[in-house]
């Protein structure tokens, strides 16, 4: 359940339901609610509760302003009673937990930025610190039932990756594998039509230009500026390009979850480049943001089948060859890494036995009509779906300079352009 929608509901709980507010009051604190129209409701009935000994919803309206929330008070009723009402305890460790958690990163986050500044060397000084979290942490809140917080401290810090300098996807399996990708190199996400190829590319993008706070350009071959948006978006919120669209109807917690990502979105470093088509259309554009002084640290291009070098008369496969071995050249002339998207060729399609297979496991010689790629690139991931589950995608990190070559699976929802680490159910 997302954080907001389970702040909803506990509010929801404490105002409604009588036996609720003295609990919530006694397990919460205002600063375990995120969303601050939630956040305010909470003080405003636990105010109320300390005057008059309950709370209802005609004492909440007058004062409250928040529209949203408002009405999601006041049409939940019964079916708040009958479905959330059993759960409220485990409802509110959830809330706790993740309060605690972004307490404990914060405060984790707080004394790593301290020590990658120097300001905090000593061993015995960072283990004082520590201490003193964990000390700050356990007192927040009254409970057993939940993770030794020391531990969920410890995890917030190990949880921050050395971020000096490096790409991150955001999703553990390839992080790990690849420990981060390094200026100066070239990486290839390589699939057949439909997989996600274009979707992966959006996590170390909006990582990058969202949470990261640093530059990325993203350059689109075929989609334009509007289609490009969409999908970061839908990305970011985790709601559905059709609702984006307008195609299907929003509930309030979609317009929620978009409202919450909107202002990332307007002040991030996100630059985007639609419908590019010549390699030097490329070059020009990151060496005028550098101009700009912008110190672009991803560049992503989406996909490398559609570049072209503007008159080159030899063939398609050298010209493609040539196009790659130049995006590693600009990948290092300017200090950059290069996310490059490619199509898989038609001998991708065909299986053991020389049949038509769809769900065969590529290689990297299939990359269409680019046969130095895997020598021009330093990391090489390849996609495809399985045969029985068309939601898994199964990867292969084919090609990983000064690390092993690693195999993976991931759930991609196509709607969203997220990707899920895959969980294998257990047969009974």
């Amino acid at each position: 359940m997302a954080t907001v929608q389970l702040e909803q509901l506990i509010i929801g709980m404490m105002v409604y339901r009588d036996g609720c507010m003295p609990i919530c009051k006694v397990k919460l604190i205002p600063d375990d609610f995120v969303d601050p129209s939630c956040k305010r409701l909470f003080e405003m009935a636990s105010a109320i509760f300390n005057e008059k000994g309950h709370v209802d919803v005609g004492e909440m309206i007058s004062p409250a302003s928040d529209e949203k929330i408002l009405a999601f008070m006041l049409k939940c009723g019964d079916e708040l009673e009958k479905a959330i009402l059993p759960n409220l305890e485990n409802m509110i460790v959830d809330l706790q937990t993740e309060s605690d958690r972004r307490f404990g990163y914060q405060a984790a986050a707080s004394l790593a930025n301290q020590i990658k500044a120097g300001k905090v060397k000593n061993p015995d000084e960072i283990s004082q610190r520590l201490k003193a979290a964990s000390e700050a942490l356990i007192g927040r809140h009254d409970r057993q039932n939940h993770m030794p917080l020391p531990t969920l401290l410890k995890n917030a810090l190990d949880g921050i990756r050395n971020t000096t300098d490096k790409i991150w996807f955001g999703l553990k399996d390839i992080d790990d594998a690849t420990n981060g990708i390094e200026r100066g190199e070239l990486v290839t996400i390589a699939a057949r039509t439909g997989v996600g190829k274009s979707a992966l590319c959006l996590y170390p993008f909006v990582r990058t230009g969202v949470n990261g706070n640093q530059w990325a350009m993203f350059f689109a071959t075929e989609m334009d500026a509007v289609r490009m948006t969409r999908r970061v978006v839908a990305n970011m919120s985790g709601v559905s390009q059709n609702k984006i669209k307008q195609l299907e109807p929003m509930n309030s917690f979609d317009m929620s979850d978009l409202a919450r990502v909107t202002p990332q979105f307007l002040s991030s470093k996100l630059i985007f480049q639609d419908q590019i088509k010549y390699l030097g259309q490329v070059e020009t554009a990151i060496r005028i943001q550098k101009e700009a002084g912008k110190d672009i640290r991803l560049v992503i291009i989406d996909y490398i089948q559609q570049l072209y070098i503007d008159g080159y008369k030899k063939s398609r496969t050298q010209e493609l060859s040539e196009i790659a071995g130049d995006l590693l050249r600009m990948a290092k002339k300017f200090g950059t890494t290069i996310i490059i998207a490619a199509q898989m060729n038609r001998s991708a399609l065909i299986g053991k036995g020389g049949k038509l297979d769809k769900w065969a496991e590529p290689d990297i010689s299939q990359i269409k009509d680019c046969g130095s790629i895997e020598q021009d690139s330093d990391r090489i991931i390849i996609l495809w779906q399985d045969r029985q589950d068309e939601r898994m995608t199964h990867c292969n990190l084919a090609k990983n300079r000064e690390g092993k070559r690693q195999y993976f699976d991931l759930d991609f929802y196509g709607s969203t352009m997220r990707f899920y680490t895959h969980v294998r159910s257990e047969n009974p």
